[in-house]
């Protein structure tokens, strides 16, 4: 079953590919063929933490039903063991502070958390500012598990959740 564009879905993809729009976007992208991906953009805040000890964490809305394909629990591991590995290897920043990076997609939200690596207090909000290239993706791959090859191309935008994150987030699969 094909997925329709919603009109807001059509709306944020149309803000994601203009270069003059909104700072802060944050974009993924995931090269199936090539097996890599890389990680750019801000998120202009807020962000949320629980507790100095417990880091911050930036969430976008993806629902899996916005990610047309034919088995959607194995596009969504891929997903998920892709920001792992992606995120897991950014240079990221929180409000000045060098982070620990963690991605992980769950089927409903793309999730960016930040734990100080400093030893000192852990920023709980703020903006994050992150930067990875060439990370490889090939070890994304487990027999029925994750499989960069079961990804659908395009572009998907992951909308803003109030109280968490300002701006959208894109994740972008290259053939």
């Amino acid at each position: 079953m094909a997925h329709t564009e919603t009109a807001e879905q059509r709306a944020a993809k149309a803000e994601w590919l203009d270069d003059t729009a909104v700072m802060g976007k944050v974009k993924i992208t995931i090269y199936k063929s090539a097996a890599f991906g890389c990680i750019t953009g801000g998120n202009y805040g807020p962000g949320k933490g629980k507790s100095e000890g417990d880091g911050i964490n930036f969430k976008w809305s993806l629902p899996i039903a916005n990610i047309s394909g034919s088995n959607q629990e194995l596009i969504m591991n891929t997903l998920n063991s892709c920001m792992s590995t992606i995120v897991g290897s950014a240079q990221t920043t929180v409000q000045g502070y060098p982070v620990i990076g963690s991605g992980t997609y769950d089927g409903n939200s793309v999730a960016i958390g930040a734990m100080a690596n400093t030893g000192g207090d852990t920023p709980t909000q703020g903006q994050l500012q992150i930067r990875a290239t060439g990370v490889d993706l090939s070890d994304v791959y487990d027999p029925n598990f994750a499989d960069l090859s079961s990804l659908p191309t395009g572009i998907f935008i992951a909308q803003a959740v109030s109280g968490e994150t300002k701006r959208i987030l894109g994740i972008i699969i290259e053939p």
